[in-house]
């Protein structure tokens, strides 16, 4: 929880800092990257269902890390869902001025869906080092259990 405060704060804080900055979003921009991430939900979400435990008999390297992999999916989801009431918010772009101080929605959606982006990103690769090691898990079991026959 104290994660998402700190992230959630970055990303207010690095979207106040770009509305001082001529950074441009466009639409198009935007959607792109809805698109992209609607991609990469569908794949990390796939890749989350395929996962199999079956093979793996060492039920605490299961309860280790089947949590991790349903926090993952539930982050995935609630990162998505946020994600898409914001693209269908774009529309009502708000700048807000008062004397020195600037804030535009419009950034703050951007950086949000680049956020996004990124952590699917970076779950991808943390899946991919998961799978590698119950691979890993399996591949002992099945050698511990030749040595033994």
């Amino acid at each position: 929880m104290a994660r998402w405060l700190i992230r959630s704060s970055i990303i207010l804080l690095i979207s106040f800092f770009l509305s001082y900055v001529p950074v441009c979003f466009t639409e198009q921009s935007l959607t792109v990257i809805f698109t992209i991430l609607g991609i990469m939900f569908s794949l990390g979400l796939s890749q989350i269902m395929s996962f199999s435990f079956a093979d793996i008999p060492n039920e605490k390297f299961v309860q280790r890390f089947r949590p991790q992999l349903h926090s993952i999916q539930i982050t995935f989801i609630v990162l998505f869902a946020i994600s898409t009431v914001l693209f269908l918010l774009k529309d009502y772009q708000y700048q807000f001025e008062w004397k020195i101080i600037k804030f535009d929605t419009y950034i703050l959606f951007s950086v949000y869906l680049i956020f996004c982006l990124i952590y699917f990103i970076e779950n991808f690769v943390s899946m991919h080092h998961l799978k590698e090691n119950i691979e890993d898990e399996v591949r002992r079991f099945k050698e511990d259990s030749e040595l033994m026959n």
